[in-house]
């Protein structure tokens, strides 16, 4: 099993060799849907948005350098091809969001093909843990306005050709825009491929760097050892792994979860690393807590959500 600390975030696919973990496993994985492939980009602009009935709409115009990831339709592409082109992306580290304006920026108005809809809206207030965005798009003519510049020059020398030509343009763009939004979009290469430290874990590749479960007498601040003491006990550190590979579940989803993990043999759990779980019982999960000598501890879904609630604070400081 490798080692490793929460302190790096992800590895590179180069690196991934150093621990025995070959492109070919990557690339099995990554089909099997059980890994997400991640890039790191370089810092630039992006429209912040969501997505309502296919429609995207924007919200903000931020500054980013971090992770990403791509569509799933992206990545099937990737697979295939070994590269990709995206204008779609998700921002995965919130924290390194800047943003520069919730103003709508373009001449060409919205709704376009581009963005569906703006609603500026404050980014504290948004919960959501990944952010979508498209790449930050420049203002161009489109197709059809080309179009109808190269009959306007053909024409220019016959006024009877000019007057037809300016009809045709004023149903021409009865239909169609004469500027558009338009962004070339980012490459994505399968070389560059990056994993994160949280799905490594989660899928049991690599696992937190902790010592041993046996404590000096008088020690107790050594218990939770690579979450810096954070954590009153290994109840609390199974949490944190959890929190930290999903942080979107609710405790509804984590107490389900939990519910699951602790019906696994014990070789075989994924985040219950050192096998707190004793089982569940009409919703009550039991756990032992090792560092008090495996006294026998449970908790209801109610209490659970108070425990989680205290890791999620944790975690954030």
């Amino acid at each position: 099993m490798n080692l490793v600390t929460t302190d790096r975030k992800y590895y590179r696919l180069d690196e991934l060799a150093n621990f025995g973990v070959t492109e070919g496993t990557v690339r099995y994985l990554i089909e099997q849907d059980k890994l997400q492939p991640v890039f790191f980009l370089p810092p630039s602009h992006y429209v912040l948005g969501g997505y309502h009935a296919n429609k995207f709409k924007g919200f903000a115009i931020a500054w980013y350098k971090g992770l990403v990831s791509i569509p799933c339709s992206k990545v099937v592409q990737l697979l295939s091809k070994g590269k990709v082109t995206s204008t779609e992306m998700n921002l995965l580290q919130r924290e390194k969001i800047t943003v520069v304006s919730s103003e709508y920026p373009f001449d060409v108005p919205w709704p376009n093909s581009y963005i569906g809809s703006w609603l500026k809206a404050d980014l504290a207030q948004i919960s959501w843990s990944v952010i979508p965005a498209k790449a930050y798009p420049r203002e161009c003519d489109s197709l059809m306005a080309s179009f109808v510049d190269m009959l306007n020059t053909i024409n220019s020398g016959s006024r009877t050709a000019v007057d037809d030509a300016t009809k045709l343009e004023s149903k021409i763009f009865e239909n169609h825009p004469k500027r558009i939004l338009s962004a070339a979009g980012q490459n994505f290469n399968f070389v560059d491929i990056c994993i994160q430290t949280t799905d490594l874990i989660s899928i049991g590749l690599f696992d937190i760097n902790q010592p041993s479960n046996e404590l000096p007498d008088n020690q107790e601040s050594t218990k939770t050892g690579a979450f810096d003491n954070q954590f009153k006990n290994e109840f609390e550190e199974l949490l944190a792994r959890i929190l930290m590979a999903k942080p979107q579940l609710k405790a509804k989803e984590i107490h389900r979860f939990l519910c699951v993990e602790a019906e696994k043999e014990e070789d075989s759990r994924v985040f219950d690393r050192h096998n707190v779980l004793m089982g569940e019982t009409n919703g009550i999960i039991s756990w032992r807590d090792k560092y008090r000598g495996n006294v026998e501890c449970s908790y209801t879904l109610d209490s659970l959500r108070n425990v989680i609630s205290r890791v999620r604070g944790k975690l954030h400081q």
